[in-house]
């Protein structure tokens, strides 16, 4: 899931109780997907 505050980040969706970190994408959409993972990545301040 995507937060815009304090920063932009991904998150898991459940928050701070959630374990899982995959990302499912529908086949058709899988070009697309990656595309706006990536772009999100590459925005994202690398944290420490």
């Amino acid at each position: 899931m995507l937060v815009h505050r304090p920063m932009p980040l991904l998150v898991p969706m459940g928050g701070a109780i959630s374990d899982f970190f995959d990302v499912l994408v529908d086949d058709e959409e899988a070009r697309s997907a990656i595309t706006a993972l990536e772009r999100g990545l590459d925005r994202a301040p690398a944290r420490p």
